[in-house]
């Protein structure tokens, strides 16, 4: 392992972005901290002049970035990640049209460390150092009864836009600009909470409130998310997200994902229905994924925690045995860490779990403790 201050010194800060400008023209408007495409060879072949070579992976203290040899997941001072996939460029073409030179790039991105076969083929043109259209297609978007793929579709697209740029650049360029990235600029609750049950005077109602007051008794701020309440279409599984980092659907699981993109907290508040989470939390649940799209693309706040409040009606611990495996997936496969559940069965026979000695104190405890 190879550890040092801003990865050792800023030559060698100046020799990675170096050779990250001389392989791709986008890199400093686009990312110029995080590691992408290849970005490994590169940091290895700086690491290399300075004679250093034999090391496992590499590790920045100072919050400049570090990443992991291999296929593994990159991490900035603990707080950003991103997977780095294996690289290979399939096209490469320079065109010069009324004075201007235009460079097509088509590059293969293997992802396979994280789903068995996801390919994703990015197609871009750049020009004076800036990437002026892009188009990116994956291996998963394509279902088995479908007559398409997805190498077939970048290919095709490339020739297309080959000739385009040959006859007018202004064909490409207007359709296909990049998208926005998050901005993550949103005032960030220190706690996001959502409040998966519909009824607003019920025992999960009774749970949130012990938690904001408890949050806010230690001088953190709280959001509480009502899904119930909100627009939020169904996730339809076409993995375009991991196309582009979000949603092809523009509602308000946005506002959903800016809050728990920035929270050092994050709650999951449900009652038990059919032996797992309400429908509204179950609609936050899977639209999460683009989420985690964002953080393998893109990077994402490491070091969150999550908690899981939970009601049952019936007696007994097995009441929650789905709706725990179902919300501690949720919280990995965002890269928050489960740290503690309170699970309240017999609530049928309760009425109102107020009545029961010790609740409140144990959720003021374990928000503290987490906090």
């Amino acid at each position: 392992m190879y550890t040092g201050t801003g990865f050792g010194n800023d030559w060698l800060k100046n020799e990675i972005l170096k050779q990250m400008r001389e392989r791709d023209p986008s890199w400093d408007a686009e990312r110029k901290w995080r590691f992408r495409n290849g970005s490994l060879d590169n940091v290895r072949s700086a690491l290399t002049v300075t004679g250093i070579s034999d090391y496992d992976s590499i590790q920045d203290d100072s919050g400049s970035g570090s990443c992991s040899d291999g296929n593994k997941d990159i991490t900035d001072s603990g707080r950003v990640s991103l997977m780095e996939p294996v690289w290979e460029r399939l096209r490469e073409i320079h065109i010069s049209k009324a004075g201007t030179e235009y460079t097509l790039t088509l590059d293969r991105e293997d992802y396979s460390a994280l789903y068995p076969g996801m390919i994703r083929f990015v197609l871009a043109v750049s020009t004076g150092g800036n990437r002026v259209a892009v188009f990116r297609t994956n291996t998963f978007e394509y279902s088995p009864l479908s007559p398409l793929a997805a190498e077939t579709v970048a290919l095709g697209k490339s020739v297309e836009w080959e000739d385009e740029l040959g006859r007018d650049p202004a064909l490409v360029i207007s359709g296909c600009r990049e998208r926005e990235r998050p901005s993550g600029k949103r005032p960030a609750a220190d706690l996001v909470l959502l409040q998966g049950s519909p009824r607003a005077d019920g025992n999960c109602a009774i749970l949130a409130g012990w938690v904001a007051d408890a949050a806010r008794d230690r001088g953190r701020t709280v959001e509480v998310i009502y899904p119930h309440d909100l627009d939020i279409h169904c996730c339809i599984g076409c993995y375009q997200c991991y196309n582009t980092g979000s949603c092809v659907f523009d509602d308000d699981m946005n506002r959903i994902i800016d809050a728990v993109r920035g929270a050092r907290l994050i709650i999951v508040c449900s009652p038990v229905y059919t032996n797992t989470v309400t429908a509204g939390t179950k609609l936050v649940i899977d639209r999460m994924q683009a989420y985690h799209a964002e953080r393998t693309l893109i990077g994402g706040k490491d070091g969150q925690n999550g908690i899981l409040f939970s009601v049952a009606g019936r007696k007994g611990g097995d009441n929650f045995t789905c709706i725990t495996k179902v919300v501690h997936a949720f919280f990995r496969n965002c890269g928050i860490r489960p740290a503690g559940d309170i699970l309240i069965d017999s609530v049928d026979a309760v009425k109102d779990i107020r009545k029961i000695a010790g609740k409140r104190e144990a959720v003021q405890n374990l928000i503290s403790t987490v906090l």
